[in-house]
């Protein structure tokens, strides 16, 4: 027969006697002992608890989020011209600058000159020169001009004494007639112009062109027929 041994450290209340341990001491513990798990128990029932308090927490952080893409749409039409008061600006300051160069002189121009000859004596038939108040010849009564000029009309005024009288004058220069002249044909002649004031005098203008020069010699030749002239003047312009 096997025998055990035994080791009784310490004396409890009695569980077993044994030949081993006479003095009734625990044994060792067994080892465990293996089974299936029994079978869950039912699910106890009782009151629901009190709710508990509502939690404060801190806020969380803003979130950010990425930009989105810029939008594009149809341009829209174009609207009407606005129409406004025009502007007027104020005037703005003379300019001031240097003044230009004198410029060269010009040529002297042609001046307006007059020039009379008259007589107070009988104009006949007899071929004369008349200059200023007198009669003679050419070299006698002629005039002499400062400055070249050209004629563009001669006026004469007679006091014819007879309805038949005849007349003509001719203005010559340098003792040479030229293409300024004018004839008297007698009563009615419708060429001539009656002074409405003095009857017995009678006028008449023509145009013509006959150019002078400085120092020419000027003078206008009377002739006439059947009868004469009380008196005779003539003007030359030009």
């Amino acid at each position: 027969m096997r025998r055990t041994t035994c080791n009784c450290p310490f004396v409890v209340k009695p569980f077993v006697s044994s030949p081993c341990c006479p003095k009734n001491c625990q044994g060792a513990t067994g080892a465990t002992g293996v089974g299936k798990t029994g079978p869950t128990g039912a699910t106890g029932i009782g009151s629901q608890g009190a709710t508990g308090a509502t939690g404060i927490g801190q806020a969380g952080a803003t979130g950010i989020g990425a930009t989105g893409a810029t939008g594009i749409g149809n341009i829209g039409p174009t609207g009407a011209t606005g129409v406004g008061a025009t502007g007027i600006g104020a005037t703005g300051a003379t300019g001031v600058g240097n003044t230009g160069a004198t410029g060269m002189q010009g040529l002297p121009g042609q001046g307006t000159l007059l020039t009379f000859f008259s007589s107070d004596q009988t104009i006949g038939s007899q071929p004369i020169f008349i200059g200023l108040g007198n009669q003679g010849s050419f070299e006698q009564v002629s005039l002499v001009l400062p400055q070249t000029v050209t004629f563009t009309k001669m006026a004469a005024k007679i006091n014819p004494t007879t309805a038949g009288f005849n007349f003509t004058i001719t203005v010559y220069i340098n003792c040479t007639a030229t293409s300024m002249t004018m004839s008297y044909t007698g009563a009615g002649d419708p060429n001539w112009t009656i002074n409405p004031n003095c009857p017995n005098l009678l006028c008449r203008a023509v145009s013509g062109s006959i150019t002078f020069n400085e120092c020419d010699l000027i003078s206008v030749y009377t002739n006439g027929t059947n009868g004469n002239s009380q008196g005779v003047s003539v003007t030359l312009s030009g």
